[in-house]
């Protein structure tokens, strides 16, 4: 694997060994020096907190040198491309480039145009609504973790998927994941506006309109951000944010509908009262939101790993 793109670039047996490897580092507590010398610079061309952090801290971890590239100050101002600039840093001598933008396949794009420089690693952050890879990547070893199962087992569960899907990367993703992992008893929920139809590229999903129905005796709820950005530039109608506070918001009352030992996950940041109530989210019996950060550092050692290794 030259590149880490796109979730569609690993086979099962790959994603079982990344998952694997994953799962050692979360309980690994010593750093190494697998990538001492080994330069990684996170461009990030969208704000970021978590995923932004996560890489710095598992690359930190494997003993490279990061550096964060301030994007706001960069000479993308003074019109330069977002080519030029991975390129420039590749000839700097950048061995890993861990990028995030809002224009969906830049990662891609950039990851093209560098055939002259070989030593030069791309990873998808984040590429507009197309994909978040690591993230989905990241969900699945705190899914595994929690429900203490195997792939095959997670073929049991419930898992339901609800919010902005259509503009959520994150989901897309996880579809991806799903169809490469075999696991069809997933449930969508959204609003009309903000569904999105898989079928041709997965057929085994299961689509809901109404929060209430599509959550019944669920073992796994994963919330999604409600992106306000979409919503502001794209809808003609002002109500549709309270719409979705008043129809797809999930709180103590409605989780009831759910299995009682039922978990819930967010990719983050949370809109509280919008996708989830605030009681909720902070509610111990019901969240896995902090392990998933937890499992997203160790997936992405992982990930950096692999790359690593398969260029060596």
């Amino acid at each position: 694997m030259k590149h880490f793109l796109s979730i569609e670039d690993l086979k099962n047996s790959e994603i079982v060994k990344l998952v694997e490897r994953g799962d050692y580092y979360l309980h690994q507590k010593t750093f190494s020096d697998l990538l001492k010398n080994q330069i990684f610079f996170n461009v990030f061309f969208e704000d970021s907190t978590r995923t932004i952090s996560s890489f710095n801290v598992a690359a930190t971890k494997l003993g490279a040198s990061v550096i964060n590239l301030n994007m706001q100050s960069s000479s993308k101002n003074k019109g330069e491309t977002e080519i030029d600039t991975i390129k420039n840093l590749s000839a700097m001598g950048a061995n890993f480039i861990a990028m995030r933008h809002s224009e969906n396949m830049t990662p891609h794009i950039c990851a093209k145009h560098l055939s002259n420089f070989p030593n030069t690693k791309i990873l998808n952050g984040g590429d507009g609504v197309n994909e978040h890879p690591t993230q989905a990547l990241g969900d699945l070893l705190t899914i595994l973790n929690h429900f203490n199962c195997t792939i095959e087992n997670l073929k049991n569960l419930k898992i339901v998927i609800f919010g902005d899907i259509k503009h959520s990367r994150v989901a897309h993703s996880h579809i991806k994941l799903y169809k490469i992992l075999g696991i069809k008893n997933v449930h969508l929920i959204a609003p009309p506006e903000f569904s999105c139809d898989y079928r041709g590229l997965y057929d085994d999903l299961f689509y809901h309109y109404n929060l209430n129905e599509g959550i019944r005796d669920a073992d796994l709820i994963i919330s999604l951000r409600f992106k306000k950005e979409y919503v502001n530039s794209q809808s003609s109608s002002s109500g549709v944010f309270d719409e979705f506070k008043n129809f797809y918001s999930l709180n103590h009352e409605n989780i009831k509908l759910a299995k009682k030992d039922v978990k819930i996950m967010h990719p983050g940041p949370i809109n509280r009262g919008v996708e989830l109530s605030p009681q909720l989210a902070d509610d111990e019996k019901y969240s896995l939101i902090f392990q998933q950060v937890s499992c997203g550092v160790a997936m992405r050692q992982a990930i950096i790993e692999k790359l690593y290794l398969d260029n060596k």
